[in-house]
């Protein structure tokens, strides 16, 4: 288990706005260095897993303490609609599924999606760029499975408690994303009773991947969530524009 002495929960609120702190002058290039190793060892050299979104998206970063530092080992980021807008950036979602050569019916779902959650003012996520350290995905069977319930158990603590809430992702087929996403609530895409087929991740070298979207988590969201509660509560938020560290303002019910 995943025990909070060993490990620290961190979370990069825009790190646009706080560039200048020290957790994300030492965790963000570490991040990015993650990311990059993670995605050429799963998608080949040439694909490309961050983008000017980093930057303002909320990051959720697992770190090992080792030696009195933290080293990231796992991460996700979680980008807003209205964070993309605050920023004159297009919301990743659209941005994904307009660079796929089959993306079919999913560009307009996405901008579906889009003007309806402005109008109904409703809160609209994409969750993406889901990386594990690759010696820890292809060696360490045990902490791999630990961190692929962690993943699942951070979506639902970072945005359960925000309702109504739209969130949107990209389920890679290869590493069976659909299925874990799906015992979330997640549920296949459908766009005028149709569900939309794969499609190829343009930044990927074109792997396969299936469009996702939750407005409900499911009952056994929590439940799979309860076990990583004490490494969520002591979790470190850098938040605002002053850099401060507030660990305790964003804690779960």
């Amino acid at each position: 288990m995943l025990q909070p002495s060993e490990y620290q929960l961190v979370v990069l609120e825009c790190p646009y706005r706080i560039w200048d702190h020290e957790l994300v002058q030492s965790l963000f290039p570490k991040m990015v260095s993650l990311k990059l190793k993670g995605y050429q060892t799963a998608y080949g050299k040439y694909c490309m897993p961050i983008d000017t979104t980093d930057f303002i998206a909320t990051h959720l970063v697992l770190c090992s303490k080792e030696a009195g530092t933290l080293q990231p080992i796992m991460a996700f980021r979680s980008i807003e609609l209205n964070r993309c807008d605050e920023y004159n950036v297009p919301f990743s979602a659209l941005s994904l599924v307009k660079a796929a050569k089959d993306a079919g019916p999913l560009v307009p779902y996405v901008e579906k999606s889009i003007a309806e959650c402005k109008e109904a003012q409703v809160k609209l996520y994409y969750i993406s760029s889901w990386t594990i350290r690759p010696d820890i995905r292809t060696s360490q069977q045990t902490l791999n499975q630990h961190l692929t319930s962690l993943f699942a158990s951070l979506i639902w603590f970072q945005h359960h408690q925000q309702n109504p809430i739209q969130l949107i992702a990209a389920a890679s087929i290869q590493f069976r994303v659909t299925h874990l996403l799906g015992l979330l609530g997640f549920k296949m895409i459908q766009y005028e009773g149709v569900e939309c087929p794969s499609f190829g991740v343009a930044s990927l070298n074109q792997t396969r991947a299936r469009l996702m979207d939750v407005r409900e988590f499911s009952t056994y969201a929590p439940q799979l969530a309860k076990k990583f509660q004490a490494l969520w509560e002591n979790r470190i938020v850098v938040a605002d524009a002053s850099g401060n560290i507030d660990s305790d303002d964003q804690k779960a019910a």
